[in-house]
């Protein structure tokens, strides 16, 4: 029982920090018109738009494997290729899958990567987006003589909130 309590506490906890840290979105290299002439609206302001991002994750393995279950943390920085719907994000991972036995460590698993993101409506609204991707992966495990560099791709499909509050956060 004290195995399923720390997987629905650690569940939890994943779920938590990655609806709280969500996204931040910046602007820069703001480019705008202004007409003089009544007649005619200004054009709208171009911004190329970055943002940073956090997230947890809870690792639970099947039971053929081993270790069962694990945590982790993603950090991650995106900015909008010219003035369109195309973005790249560049992100760091490192997880923690728990052995809990003692004598024995736990295992690491450390990654980076590099993916190209469609979003729709240039996330300035609540957008749907797609992802892929590629990256490495370092996987530090028990004998050192099983620890190994990977090739990982990646593709996703996804949500985006619209900028809330002050500081632009979103929920992704």
């Amino acid at each position: 029982m004290p195995s399923f309590r720390r997987n629905a506490w650690a569940s939890a906890a994943a779920l938590l920090v990655s609806m709280i840290s969500a996204q931040a979105l910046a602007q820069d290299e703001t480019t705008s018109t202004e007409s003089t002439d009544a007649s005619t609206s200004a054009e709208p302001s171009s911004h190329k738009l970055s943002y940073i991002g956090v997230t947890g994750s809870y690792i639970d393995l099947d039971k053929k494997r081993f270790p069962k279950d694990g945590t982790g943390i993603n950090l991650l920085y995106g900015r909008q290729l010219g003035g369109g719907n195309w973005f790249w994000e560049a992100q760091l991972q490192t997880d923690v899958q728990e052995t809990d036995t003692n004598g024995f460590t736990d295992f690491y698993r450390h990654a980076g990567g590099l993916d190209l993101v469609y979003s729709l409506n240039q996330r300035r609204t609540f957008s749907p987006f797609l992802l892929l991707g590629v990256g490495g992966d370092y996987t530090d495990v028990v004998p050192d003589s099983d620890d190994k560099w990977d090739f990982f791709a990646n593709a996703g499909l996804g949500l985006v909130t619209k900028p809330l509050g002050t500081y632009g956060l979103r929920f992704r």
